[in-house]
């Protein structure tokens, strides 16, 4: 019945990449270089996926992959390593929103089901009073940051009623094997590596309705005067994504882990490999075009939440600040 179900999820990205294989389309236009750039992350591993099989080639791309350590160093570095296409989380993605000089071309996944609020074994942290006042260790202003916000929200307090300790996550993670702070807030892999060790997942993002959108961004410039290129690739990250959308089969694991060690530079055991697949959700362009459109529940109302939570870390009060141009239309023209 799990395969089924599976199966049946994975519907509409199996249709995308039947539509997107070479038996669907014409000759292999002439062969374009992207360079792009991505995290050492879940999300590069469609693009990664997509060279080995070749697909970038069939569909008249080569693709260059960039790796940056961490978002904001990806942004910063946009014009000094001229990237044109990027894979970013959502929390960066906002923080430089302000005149920046890319759009939100596409929805990657979902990371909330890995970020997670981490005790150690013998403690237990499932109401305000066992919070309130305890140390927690967190990189500033990310995806991990913002998950400690929302679940403290969610018990009814807010970062005052606690102590917080501002780290990367590596050494957040080592602080917290040595024995400092009650509490560790970090992303995959470190949370599996905290697992190992005996840590116990207090909540993840997912678990307290935090939505952490994975993004695709694309210089602005450079999509205005290039949309059919635009166009092309997302077809090629689609097509690597459809492996995605259901149980990973043991082959697939196998890439996942050559991946991680060849290109993101991670060591990860098979099984933490498949947690982690497990832990990112891809969508099909149907519900990316839906989530990149207006309303409740839109990448639009996730960003704007983000924005405040920036906003506030700053001092500035809860307001919204600006936030990057999305477009839906390049998704939109795929199947036509």
């Amino acid at each position: 019945m799990r395969y089924l179900s599976a199966l049946i999820r994975m519907l509409p990205v199996l249709a995308l990449a039947l539509l997107l294989s070479p038996a669907g389309a014409s000759a292999a236009p002439e062969t374009v270089a992207l360079k792009t750039g991505w995290l050492g992350e879940y999300e590069a591993f469609p693009v990664w996926y997509a060279r080995q099989k070749g697909w970038d080639k069939e569909a008249g791309l080569d693709v260059e992959m960039l790796r940056f350590d961490s978002g904001k160093a990806l942004i910063e570095g946009m014009k000094a390593y001229k990237w044109v296409l990027a894979g970013c989380g959502s929390v960066p993605t906002v923080s430089a929103a302000f005149g920046a000089p890319f759009e939100v071309v596409a929805v990657a996944g979902d990371e909330a089901a890995a970020n997670a609020v981490l005790a150690r074994k013998d403690a237990r942290f499932a109401d305000a009073a066992s919070v309130r006042g305890k140390l927690v260790l967190c990189p500033q202003g990310t995806s991990a940051h913002y998950t400690l916000v929302q679940w403290l929200r969610s018990l009814g307090l807010t970062e005052k009623d606690v102590k917080i300790r501002f780290m990367p996550p590596e050494q957040a993670l080592g602080a917290f094997r040595g024995g400092m702070g009650d509490i560790l807030v970090t992303w995959a892999p470190y949370t599996y590596a905290a697992e190992k060790e005996g840590c116990v997942v207090a909540a993840t993002a997912a678990d307290v309705k935090a939505s952490l959108p994975l993004v695709l961004l694309a210089d602005r410039q450079f999509a205005e005067q290039n949309a059919e290129l635009v166009r092309r690739f997302l077809r090629l990250y689609q097509r690597g994504a459809a492996v995605l959308a259901a149980e990973p089969d043991e082959q697939l694991v196998v890439d996942y882990v050559r991946f991680c060690r060849e290109w993101a530079g991670r060591e990860l055991d098979a099984a933490t490999a498949r947690e982690d697949m497990r832990d990112h959700r891809v969508y099909p362009v149907s519900e990316q075009v839906r989530l990149l459109g207006e309303g409740d529940g839109s990448l639009r109302a996730v960003l704007s939440d983000m924005a405040a939570f920036l906003a506030a870390r700053k001092g500035e009060g809860e307001k919204a600040a600006e936030l990057p141009v999305i477009r839906a239309d390049y998704l939109q023209k795929l199947s036509q």
